[in-house]
């Protein structure tokens, strides 16, 4: 009973010494995972109470004696109405109110499995249990079970699943075999935990209360280092900062060198520049002048030019007036043309009617010899005829010779006709000719009339031609004279713009130079005022050294408290080794040796 009495005390001590350092209270963050399954109902050896309820009693009064601000997560398993191979989370430690941890491990009764006497064959959720309690990043997890008997994983792979959490799994044991302890036992030390079993039912609540103050010790350790971690790198960062800041002072002060130096480079410049604005002030006047006397001549040459494009205008009138003139002389010879035309058509038609008269008339002239003809052969038979034919043949003869007579009158009075009528075609052939000699002579006349014209209109074509080259040639220098003009107007805008800009930079200049030096006020406060935080960091620097060196000391103790912890664990194994020899039947001396030294079971592993 002394050893785990011994134990208990050195625990309180550390605590209450770790309460009273001045670490800043930041809550510490931990998760507790209880089995709650059938085999945790039935009483323990040397005790009344069910081991469940111890558990409950042990846990509220652990909890609600600690000083240090605690967020406790409270996870539980196997219970009643609870999922298969499921944890449940029965506090939040994110919304922990007074009490409400203390309540909800008294609502661990409602949960708890019932009938403790039938063999529980359930497998536990530890794995998930672990996945869970640790996806909050608290300082260390503390489980309380009697067995690993994992739903999904074996007890190797749980135990290197605890070690991979990167956090310290503290590990109650009610094991009931050498195998589930020893599974247990794993599980602490691949996570750098502490393991505690519990053999007799009346170390429980003692037990529980240490572990749950070790767990939040090595809570509050891990939280103080994160402190002091937090603080090293925020010294480091303000010493980090100050040194920028002098660095950024420097730089600024050659800045405002270099800005003092450019100002009176701008000064100079601003001289020269006013001198160059004096001289372009006179070349502006200058240009001025020539640009007015240039405008005068620029309308003496639009003068002349709406002159010579009146000339051009009444010139352009007077071709229009010619060409209407020449195509009425075209059209009139054009008709000219066709009369001379219908005439030639019409002396052809009398050429072939008197071709046709001669044609006919030399036809007359066969028949009349043919008619002579027919008469000799008449008077041939008629001198061959007989004598009574004679009164007859001459009968016949007048007769023919009347007939010969009419016809040969009827052929000449034709014939005369006709060469009446070649005549009268003569004359109008001669007349004909007469006429279209005349129109041959006009249509001369009016060619060479419109050759003239032609001629005219050519003269007239150079002179306007030249008139438009002349024009031309005014409008380029017109245009020159404007392109120079427009260039001076530049060069004077330009001017006046390289005068403003002058004036605009020297005022730039003098504004800049009032910026530098409030600037340069401005950062000598600041320099000032970096300095004295430099002094002020190096204050809050020699406080967080004090605050390291406390720790320093607090882990020392820590670990003079472990290696208590070991000693006494030591006795304790020599107690249990007494006790089996006292049960083996030992002699009495082994007796009186454990009434001294008492009755106790710890065993801790840490690392």
């Amino acid at each position: 009973m002394k050893s785990w009495l011994s134990l208990l005390a050195l625990l309180l001590g550390s605590a209450n010494a770790l309460a009273d350092t001045p670490v800043t209270q930041q809550p510490a963050r931990l998760a507790i995972i209880v089995d709650t399954s059938r085999s945790m109902v039935g009483p323990t050896s040397h005790s009344a109470r069910s081991t469940s309820a111890q558990i409950r009693a042990g846990l509220a009064s652990s909890l609600e004696a600690q000083t240090y601000p605690i967020e406790v997560d409270l996870w539980q398993f196997n219970g009643r109405n609870n999922a298969l191979c499921t944890p449940a989370l029965v506090h939040d430690g994110s919304h922990q109110l007074d009490g409400s941890l203390v309540s909800s491990i008294h609502d661990l009764q409602m949960l708890q499995a019932s009938n403790g006497l039938a063999m529980d064959q359930q497998r536990n959720p530890i794995s998930a249990s672990l996945d869970f309690a640790s996806s909050t990043s608290p300082a260390g997890i503390l489980l309380i079970t009697d067995r690993v008997n994992d739903c999904h994983r074996t007890a190797d792979r749980v135990c290197a699943l605890a070690g991979e959490l990167a956090m310290p799994v503290h590990v109650m044991s009610f094991a009931d075999s050498n195998r589930a302890r020893d599974e247990l036992a794993c599980i602490a030390e691949a996570s750098h935990g502490t393991f505690i079993h519990v053999a007799d039912g009346r170390e429980t609540l003692p037990l529980i209360h240490a572990m749950v103050t070790l767990t939040v010790n090595r809570a509050q350790i891990s939280v103080a280092e994160q402190l002091n971690l937090e603080l090293s790198h925020h010294i480091e960062s303000l010493v980090h900062n100050n040194e920028q800041q002098i660095k950024n002072n420097e730089a600024l002060i050659a800045e405002n060198t270099n800005l003092t130096d450019r100002n009176r480079a701008l000064e100079q410049e601003n001289g020269l520049l006013k001198e160059k604005n004096e001289a372009l002030e006179l070349r502006i006047v200058e240009l001025t002048d020539e640009r007015n006397a240039l405008r005068e001549d620029i309308i003496e040459l639009e003068k002349e030019v709406a002159r010579l494009k009146q000339a051009l205008a009444d010139e352009t009138e007077k071709v229009a007036v010619l060409d209407e003139h020449v195509a009425r002389l075209v059209v009139e010879r054009d008709a000219l043309r066709g009369e001379v035309s219908a005439l030639k058509s019409e002396v052809e038609g009398l050429k072939i009617d008197l071709k046709a008269c001669t044609i006919q008339k030399i036809d007359l002239e066969k028949q009349l010899s043919e008619r002579h003809k027919e008469i000799l052969d008449l008077r041939q038979t008629v001198i061959l005829a007989t004598n009574n034919c004679e009164a007859r043949i001459d009968m016949e003869q007048a007769q023919c010779r009347v007939k010969l007579e009419d016809y040969t009158a009827s052929c000449d009075n034709q014939i005369a006709l006709l060469n009446k009528i070649i005549e009268d075609q003569k004359k109008q052939i001669g007349t004909k000719d007469v006429s279209i000699t005349a129109l041959h002579k006009a249509i001369a006349e009016r060619d060479a009339i419109i050759e003239g014209l032609r001629t005219e209109l050519a003269a007239a074509a150079e002179v306007i031609a030249a008139q438009k080259v002349q024009i031309e040639h005014l409008l380029e220098v017109v245009a020159g004279l404007e392109a120079a003009i427009g260039e001076i107007s530049i060069d004077l805008l330009n001017c006046q713009n390289n005068r403003d800009m002058a004036r605009a930079e020297t005022d730039s200049a003098l504004i800049e130079l009032k910026q530098c030096e409030a600037e340069n006020q401005e950062l000598k406060g600041y320099l000032d005022h970096s300095n004295a935080l430099l002094m002020s960091c190096q204050g809050d620097l020699g406080e967080a050294r004090i605050h390291l060196k406390h720790l320093s000391e607090i882990k020392a103790e820590n670990e003079l408290l472990h290696k208590k912890v070991s000693f006494l664990s030591d006795q304790y194994t020599a107690c249990l080794a007494d006790k089996a020899s006292f049960l083996s039947g030992l002699t009495p001396l082994v007796d009186s040796h454990l009434d001294g030294e008492g009755v106790g079971s710890v065993e801790k592993t840490q690392h």
